[in-house]
Formats: C-alpha cells, sequence, structure tokens
C-alpha cells in the first residue's frame, strides 16, 4: 500500500430497512405542460408590475419635494404643482394596486399541484 494506515474490517448487522423513497409520477403531455407553464410564467410576470408604477412614484416625490414650480408654457406654477400632485396619486395607487397583486404570486408549491391536478383531471 501506499503508507495508508490500514483500517481493521468490521461487519454490521442489519436489523431492519426503511424505505422512504416513495415516488408520484405524474403523466401529462408536452402541450398540457407548456400551456400550464405559459401560464404560471404569465402570473409570475403580472407580479413584477409594480416596479415601474413604483419608479414613477419615487421620482415624482422627489420632483415635488426639490423643485419649486414656475409659470410656463403659460400654465401657471399652480397647475404644474396639481399635475404632479394627480400624477403622485395616481402613480402610488397603481404601485399599490400591483404590489397587492405580487403577494398572490405564484409558487413552485401551486406550480407543482396545478400540474397534478391537470394531469390526474385529464386523464382518459
Amino acid at each position: 500500500m501506499s503508507g495508508l494506515p490500514s483500517v481493521p474490517s468490521t461487519s454490521i448487522e442489519v436489523n431492519v430497512v426503511h424505505n422512504v423513497s416513495a415516488q408520484d409520477l405524474i403523466l401529462i403531455t408536452p402541450d398540457q405542460l407548456e400551456l400550464i407553464l405559459t401560464k404560471h410564467l404569465n402570473e409570475h410576470q403580472r407580479s413584477q408590475e409594480w416596479e415601474a408604477p413604483a419608479g414613477l412614484f419615487v421620482g415624482v416625490v422627489l420632483v415635488f419635494c426639490t423643485s419649486s414650480f414656475k409659470e410656463f408654457l403659460s400654465v401657471p406654477a399652480s397647475v404644474w404643482q396639481a399635475l404632479f400632485m394627480i400624477a403622485g396619486a395616481v402613480f402610488l395607487y397603481k404601485t399599490i394596486r400591483a404590489a397587492a397583486k405580487a403577494l398572490k404570486a405564484p409558487t413552485i408549491e401551486g406550480l407543482m399541484s396545478r400540474i397534478k391536478s391537470y394531469s390526474s383531471t385529464k386523464q382518459p
């Protein structure tokens, strides 16, 4: 041997073997799976729609806080201020609404249960 210490061989008596490798088999056609995955992807993408209105809301708030509105294009300063307030309110509403939808975002467990239920209910 190449310098490794020798290990005495011992035997172990095995009384019971437990098999915990039960598996489920999901039978589904590729087009059914593609349909389910496409729906899941669309739901996942919709769960990220809060980012754009949130960014616009932050931008409007920053402009509102750091700017002194002046008359421009014959529009009085108070009108510009009101327009930015309305825009901020609209973007805040859209952010809250999209964030509420994002909280209901699809999960992997939900996807698996949808595949399993579709597979079990659509079998001939």
